[in-house]
């Protein structure tokens, strides 16, 4: 698996990570106390889920998170734990717009420094229709070494990662 399939929050991270690793590693002085850092909320649209043939799926969704950085005594990045929020995800289709789907998301990201590897767990985001159930969703635990983009460990329901869209389109399709 690729990196680049992950979830959309790991592509908003992946910038974010990179300003806050750099500030991070400027302002340890102190070295102590973790610092804790706010960020959005930043809203997002048209962000490409998938392709249905006759349409896509598309996303508008707006981010809030934190990250907080830890440091060692010696005031070295070694641990930075971060939470996104995504309230209100609205999946739609491309070519009638208002058929459309809302669903929630929440996801804790852990990255060891100093072993380059991430941790995601937990209910990434989850969609339900009425009637039918679960259309769409990720969850579990997902370990990614940084060096190489390569998927450690993976448990639980994964349709974005896995390209498991078909009832995502099913339920966007008129």
């Amino acid at each position: 698996m690729n990196i680049s399939l992950i979830s959309k929050s790991l592509r908003a991270f992946l910038v974010g990570i990179i300003a806050v690793i750099a500030f991070g590693s400027v302002s340890t002085a102190l070295a102590v106390p973790p610092l804790k850092i706010n960020i959005g909320p930043n809203d997002f649209t048209g962000f490409l889920v998938t392709d249905c043939g006759s349409f896509n799926v598309l996303l508008d969704f707006t981010q809030k998170a934190h990250f907080i950085l830890h440091f060692d005594q010696d005031g070295n990045l070694v641990r930075v734990n971060e939470h996104f929020e995504f309230p209100n995800d609205v999946y739609y289709n491309s070519e009638n717009p208002e058929i459309s789907i809302t669903g929630n998301a929440v996801q804790n990201t852990n990255i060891d420094v100093l072993d380059n590897n991430i941790a995601i767990a937990g209910l990434q985001f989850k969609l339900t229709i009425p009637g039918q159930g679960v259309v769409f969703h990720e969850v579990g635990r997902l370990f990614i070494d940084l060096d190489t983009g390569d998927v450690l460990m993976q448990a639980g329901p994964a349709d974005f990662s896995d390209g498991n869209t078909a009832g995502l389109c099913a339920a966007l399709t008129p």
